[in-house]
């Protein structure tokens, strides 16, 4: 039997296929209803006035709210949705319908199927995280990089050298930060950080 219990296990998911019939269809059926109807309704789905409100302003209904609309009022979901040109042909086996393959129950996977993971032992706190190893670069190599990067800066056009020229020293601050943290994590922030460090010192 369909009740409220089973009606919980239905998705919160549009399932409209025509906004412009749901907006029509919803807000006529609403209106229509008496006090008591629409809080079977409002029961039913455990929704609030709100929530209909937005379905027939937006065109979008949930399978909940067209199954309490249904099972309260004896009204094919079909039509809700736009699917269905009259309100006739509610029944059970049809909500049922319905309502299949729109729950959220989800298969258990076979036991057989499960690997246990090893965990790795939780990180105190305080503990660092294990040190990237600094690059060990010979110096010609970093003189080469240098004649690059100034051959590079060479080429820069006035608009660029002064954007570059316009970072303040906050922002060089913010940014030289970034990249020692980074250089924590990375390898190659790591070795970009060990090029900032020897520019810094030649």
């Amino acid at each position: 039997m369909i009740n409220k219990k089973t009606l919980e296990s239905l998705k919160q998911i549009d399932v409209s296929k025509d906004k412009e019939l749901t907006k029509i269809r919803v807000k006529e059926t609403w209106q229509g209803l008496d006090q008591a109807a629409r809080k079977e309704v409002l029961d039913l789905a455990d929704i609030t006035i709100n929530a209909v409100a937005r379905s027939y302003k937006r065109g979008n209904i949930t399978p909940r709210l067209a199954a309490a609309f249904a099972l309260a009022l004896n009204v094919n979901p079909h039509y809700l949705t736009g699917e269905a040109e009259t309100t006739e042909g509610y029944s059970e086996e049809l909500l049922a319908e319905f309502m299949n393959g729109k729950t959220n129950a989800k298969k258990k996977p076979a036991k057989t199927a499960v690997k246990k993971v090893a965990r790795k032992p939780a990180r105190e706190a305080g503990d660092e995280p294990a040190a990237v190893p600094e690059p060990q670069i010979q110096c010609d190599k970093a003189d080469d990089i240098i004649s690059i990067l100034l051959s590079k800066a060479g080429a820069l056009t006035q608009n660029e050298k002064a954007k570059l020229n316009g970072i303040s020293e906050e922002e060089i601050i913010y940014l030289v930060k970034g990249l020692l943290y980074r250089s924590k994590y990375s390898a190659d922030a790591n070795d970009v950080m060990f090029f900032v460090r020897y520019l810094l010192t030649v």
